[in-house]
């Protein structure tokens, strides 16, 4: 799997400090959650992900809402 290239800030990457995949979404070792609604205010509404235990996931019916900062950064600025 290639490297993603994605700039993201230092001070987003530290508000990810609880990531217990060791942030693999912007390393390309981990998958990247699809996005099915994105709402000003930092919350992306995604598809389920399957990541048990995740901080920065809210499990609503059969999807979650995302809270992930550095997730919400690289939609906000890279539209994926």
């Amino acid at each position: 799997m290639s490297k993603r290239k994605f700039d993201i800030s230092r001070e987003i990457l530290d508000c990810a400090s609880e990531c217990l995949n060791h942030l693999a979404c912007l390393v390309g070792t981990g998958p990247l959650c699809k996005v099915k609604k994105y709402e000003e205010g930092h919350v992306l509404f995604v598809k389920s992900h399957g990541h048990q235990n995740c901080p920065f996931s809210i499990p609503v019916r059969k999807d979650c809402v995302c809270t992930c900062p550095v997730r919400v950064e690289i939609f906000r600025k890279y539209k994926v």
